[in-house]
């Protein structure tokens, strides 16, 4: 049986969608999915009315946020069932996903990723840094826990856990549009920048600024992000600006 684990706050544009990829499934998708655990940061909109439609839902309420690795650990925790499935509000999960997902061999030792197809402005985009953005989203919560660095939470597990790809694309409403996702951007480079600074990591502006050249030029031509038009230039030109301001010497503030 599987714990299906997300966080929210104010996600009324996303979350039914996503809830409805994991409540309607394929014969034997309802027995295998026990739960879904929602943990919430104190949403204002439609949220909650919105999720508790749905069967299975288990609506929890943390005050405040505290970052997207505690917070995803905390869901994962208040699970009742140690197989994990985590998404975001904003993902959802393809019919050939799904049917991956049912045929997979929960057993200990294994955990699952798969691909995440990202969408700007509802566009997938299939070059750049956005995809294949293969995912560890399954796994046995004795076997691993979240870590990274804030905002960018990764599913660390134990060294001798296999790792088996599964076929089918989770989808990523990344953001609505040009404003939407510059916004995003400053506000995680505010937050790494802040996790660096609390880890006592020093930074130095010449950091960000070669760093911001690497990847924009890997981004754009060698992975081929220019193939995605002009949601591929803004994609690889906030890249290298949020890496400019995550490497910036003082702390900034959102």
């Amino acid at each position: 049986m599987i714990s299906v684990a997300i966080i929210t706050f104010n996600e009324e544009k996303n979350i039914e969608r996503c809830l409805r990829s994991l409540c309607f499934g394929p014969q034997g998708w309802d027995e295998l999915l026990d739960e879904i655990v929602i943990l919430d940061s104190g949403s204002t909109d439609q949220t909650e009315a919105l999720a508790k439609a749905f069967p299975k839902v288990r609506w929890e309420v943390q005050h405040p946020f505290l970052g997207h690795i505690q917070q995803k650990q905390l869901a994962a925790q208040l699970a009742k069932n140690d197989w994990i499935l985590s998404l975001d509000a904003d993902e959802s999960l393809t019919d050939t996903l799904q049917n991956s997902i049912l045929h997979a061999s929960l057993k200990m030792g294994t955990a699952f990723l798969w691909n995440r197809l990202n969408h700007f402005g509802g566009k997938p985009i299939r070059h750049g840094r956005w995809y294949p953005d293969a995912k560890v989203r399954l796994w046995n919560r004795l076997e691993g826990n979240w870590g990274g660095i804030n905002p960018h939470d990764k599913v660390m597990l134990e060294p001798q856990v296999k790792i088996l790809h599964l076929k089918g694309d989770l989808l990523h409403f990344t953001c609505r549009n040009e404003a939407h996702f510059k916004e995003t951007m400053r506000n995680y480079a505010a937050l790494g920048n802040r996790a660096r600074a609390e880890m006592g990591k020093k930074n130095h502006p010449i950091q960000g600024w070669l760093g911001g050249i690497f990847h924009f030029v890997a981004d754009y031509f060698f992975r081929l992000g220019i193939l995605d038009g002009k949601e591929g230039w803004i994609i690889a030109r906030e890249q290298f600006w949020y890496t400019v301001r995550k490497y910036r010497s003082s702390v900034i503030q959102k």
